[in-house]
C-alpha cells in the first residue's frame, strides 16, 4: 500500500485565547497541489464502497430452476458452489432424426443412436468394443403432434427429486418442430451441488430417440438410469407407445461401476 506523507503546515495563534493547536480546518486541508489528487481518490473510495460491501455480504446467484425443492438441511449449513459444467455443443439430431451416441467412455450416458462409422468393414468387424450405454429408443404408433403432446406432457409432469435425482429442477431449453420430426431439449440439475445433465427428445418415423448425460464427472450413480426409466415408465403407460426400461441386463458395466441395481433404478409405472 503506497504511504501519502503530507507537508508541515506552520501556524501561530493570533492571540492568547487561541489553542496552541490549529483549527481542524487547517490540519486536515491537504496543500492546494495535493487537493485534487486526494478528492479524485476520495471520488473512487466512495463509488467502490457498495460494490466491496456487495462482494462481502450478497449471495452469489443460483443456478437452480425455478421447480427446484426447497433447500434442506444440508444445503442451508454447508453451501457449496454450484457446478453446471459447460453446455455441450455438438448435441442436436441428425437429419434421419438419430442423436449424439455416447463416445467419451464413462458410464453416465445412455442413448438411443448407435455409433455410426463411414468404414463398413471397420464397423463389422469384431475389434472388442461395447456399448454397454446403448438403449432402446421409444416407439409410438399416432400422428406426430399427438407424440410430441405426450413427449411434452411428460416433462412438464417429471417431479423434481424423484427416486432422489434432479432435485435442482429442470428446464425445456429448446423446442423445435417441423411437418415430420421434432426435437425437445432438457436441462435437469443436481440439487446440492447444481450439477446439469441433458436430455434430448428426438421424434421422426414413429421413433423417439432419446438421450441422457451427465457433463462432469466419470460416473452418475444411477442418476441418469433413473431419468430414463421414469421417462420409459410414463410414456409407456400411454396408449399408442411402446418403451424397454435401463436394465443391468446388456448394461453390466454401467451398473457395476456405479454400484446400482435394477431395484434402484426402475419404479412403479407413473400414473399418465
Amino acid at each position: 500500500m503506497a504511504l501519502l506523507l503530507l507537508p508541515c503546515v506552520s501556524w501561530k495563534p493570533s492571540s492568547p485565547s487561541q489553542s496552541a493547536f490549529p483549527p481542524s480546518s487547517v490540519a486536515r486541508q491537504p496543500p492546494p497541489a495535493l487537493a485534487g489528487r486526494l478528492s479524485r481518490r476520495a471520488a473512487l473510495h466512495q463509488a467502490l464502497l457498495p460494490a466491496a460491501a456487495c462482494f462481502v455480504a450478497c449471495p452469489l446467484p443460483s443456478r437452480a430452476f425455478d421447480n427446484r425443492l426447497p433447500p434442506d438441511e444440508l444445503e442451508l449449513k454447508y453451501k457449496t458452489p454450484r457446478t453446471p459444467g459447460p453446455k455441450p455443443t455438438d448435441i442436436g439430431p441428425d437429419a434421419a432424426g438419430g442423436l449424439k451416441p455416447c463416445i467419451d467412455g464413462k458410464p453416465h450416458c445412455f442413448s438411443s443412436s448407435p455409433e455410426t462409422f463411414e468404414d463398413n468393414d471397420l464397423y463389422n468387424a469384431d475389434y472388442g468394443t461395447t456399448a454397454d450405454w446403448l438403449v432402446e429408443p421409444f416407439r409410438y404408433e399416432m400422428a406426430l403432434p399427438a407424440a410430441v403432446d405426450d413427449v411434452k406432457a411428460a416433462i412438464a409432469a417429471y417431479p423434481p427429486g424423484q427416486n432422489g435425482v434432479d432435485g435442482g429442477g429442470f428446464k425445456v431449453i429448446e423446442e423445435r418442430v417441423a411437418a415430420d420430426s421434432a426435437y425437445i431439449y432438457v436441462q435437469f440439475e443436481a440439487r446440492r451441488r447444481g450439477y446439469i445433465d441433458d436430455m434430448e427428445f428426438s421424434l421422426k418415423d414413429g421413433i423417439a430417440n432419446v438421450r441422457t448425460s451427465s457433463r462432469l464427472g466419470y460416473l452418475d450413480m444411477g442418476v441418469n438410469a433413473k431419468r430414463f426409466n421414469w421417462f420409459a415408465a410414463r410414456l409407456g403407460g400411454i396408449k399408442g407407445w411402446r418403451t424397454k426400461p435401463i436394465l443391468s441386463k446388456g448394461h453390466e458395466e454401467y451398473f457395476a461401476l456405479n454400484g446400482v441395481t435394477d431395484a434402484e433404478v426402475v419404479l412403479a409405472r407413473p400414473k399418465s
